[in-house]
């Protein structure tokens, strides 16, 4: 059985398959916010998304690694790529080349973290 990532896994692969798992939510979802990114179902439905052994897992460790997966993202919109979009949010709901901006800069981030991974 496949098992990507538990808990106790270091945040840097967790993040790549939580950013994975995000993008590939998004574009099935419309966030209308960064804290829609973030909430307890969004959570849940990116962990479903990257994690073939969500449904097998008891309900203490599912819980426990969404709230890991809901931390990394919290951490991820904090960071200062996305110090522009953040600004724009505050003007009004994400317009569709914000999304796109986010997007673009969370596979690049997963890019970075790939080659990273590769050098280490």
């Amino acid at each position: 059985l496949f098992y990507p990532f538990s808990t106790n896994d270091d945040d840097d692969l967790i993040l790549r398959y939580a950013v994975t798992g995000l993008l590939i939510w998004l574009n099935k979802n419309r966030p209308q916010s960064f804290a829609d990114v973030t909430d307890d179902r969004t959570v849940a439905d990116i962990v479903k998304i990257v994690h073939p052994q969500y449904k097998r897992m008891g309900a203490k460790h599912r819980n426990d690694l969404r709230k890991k997966v809901k931390k990394i993202l919290g951490g991820l919109l904090d960071r200062v790529e996305f110090k522009e979009i953040r600004k724009k949010r505050r003007q009004g709901p994400l317009s569709a080349p914000v999304l796109q901006k986010f997007k673009d800069i969370c596979r690049d981030i997963i890019d970075k973290r790939r080659v990273q991974t590769t050098l280490d």
